[in-house]
């Protein structure tokens, strides 16, 4: 039963991964074997396990796969094993396949679902098959295990802002950030002297970020970033939400430490610098547009939202497999749906 389902999966993978390798696209194939637990409505617990593979398109953040699995649920068909296609986005999935009997034939019995992840691991999930005129309702706990194995692209990850968040301007006003272009005057800090002063920007750099969090300061506005931006924090230097990412993806802040709520942050308000505490970080876990500023003339320092932040040189991945654990994680996290 299980060898037939998988090499029905195996064929559809080789038939589909040629296509992606001449295709101008940027995508990540992954495995995913996980393990449900859930009730079903009305009728009981339900169990299942499934393994899929599939690609997961960088730029939008949809992925697409293929899967054998097995489930168990209290009314017929009791017991079965399926090959299904799926599809899913941001909060949402569906997917269709066909069951298979004990010794791998179609049963005929064809099935669609649709799935709403509550957060990531919990769904609410709508089986249907139509043949048999039934409908299942459950709501469960998928335990996933993704690996990303290959893929190909030239996506450089980077510690960003979401669109819309304001920057200093030398000249006293604000900015927002998709705004910004190369020879603006912004306000920058020197640390050599202690002082704010213009800078003029050499560099900028847009992507699309799986990253983000808002990030919340007293009594100001939150701040959508990435969770490896370098914020600068008193008595430690350089701090981001995960080091380790920030160190992998930018080049000139090898020493970055571990930001946490309650660190003492600097702001720039009413024309002068003022201590203030981060008392939140919330993650927003969705693909968004986001944009840094690279390179300054002088200084590595900029206000965004207010906040001192720092500049980065963004380190460019060519290729997926094997060199990018941070873009793995992040592909891994938006999989755990």
């Amino acid at each position: 039963m299980y060898s037939k389902c998988l090499r029905t999966v195996l064929i559809a993978i080789f038939c589909i991964y040629p296509t992606l390798t001449h295709a101008q696209v940027e995508y990540a194939i992954y495995a995913n074997p996980g393990i449900r637990l859930g009730y079903v409505f009305g009728e009981g617990f339900t169990f299942g396990t499934e393994l899929t593979f599939g690609v997961f398109f960088l730029r939008s953040a949809i992925h697409t796969s293929v899967g054998v699995g097995y489930q168990r649920i209290p009314k017929e068909p009791k017991r079965f094993c399926y090959v299904s296609g799926q599809a899913g986005f941001f909060i949402f999935g569906a997917s269709i396949g066909n069951i298979f009997d004990a010794d791998g034939h179609t049963v005929g019995s064809r099935f669609a679902a649709y799935a709403i992840w509550l957060v990531p691991g919990i769904s609410y999930e709508v089986l249907k098959f139509p043949s048999l005129s039934t409908e299942y309702r459950s709501f469960g706990f998928w335990g996933k295990f993704p690996l990303v194995i290959g893929g190909k692209g030239d996506l450089g990850l980077s510690t960003c802002f979401a669109e819309g968040t304001k920057i200093a301007m030398a000249d006293g006003s604000s900015k927002n950030i998709e705004d910004i272009e190369v020879g603006d005057i912004i306000l920058s800090y020197n640390f050599d002297t202690a002082k704010t002063e213009p800078d003029e920007v050499m560099e900028l750099y847009t992507t699309r970020n799986m990253n983000l969090a808002t990030f919340t300061f007293g009594e100001m506005s939150p701040l959508q970033a990435t969770i490896d931006h370098p914020f600068y924090v008193l008595g430690k230097g350089w701090c981001s939400i995960d080091p380790d990412m920030t160190r992998e993806v930018i080049t000139n802040m090898p020493d970055v430490q571990r930001l946490e709520v309650g660190d003492t942050c600097m702001i720039y308000r009413n024309g002068q610098m003022e201590e203030i505490e981060l008392a939140s970080v919330e993650p927003l876990g969705s693909m968004n547009r986001t944009y840094t500023i690279q390179r300054l003339k002088h200084n590595e320092t900029f206000f965004a939202g207010g906040v001192l932040v720092g500049t980065e040189v963004v380190r460019g991945i060519k290729n997926i497999t094997g060199i990018s654990s941070a873009l793995s994680r992040s592909i891994k996290m938006a999989l755990l749906k």
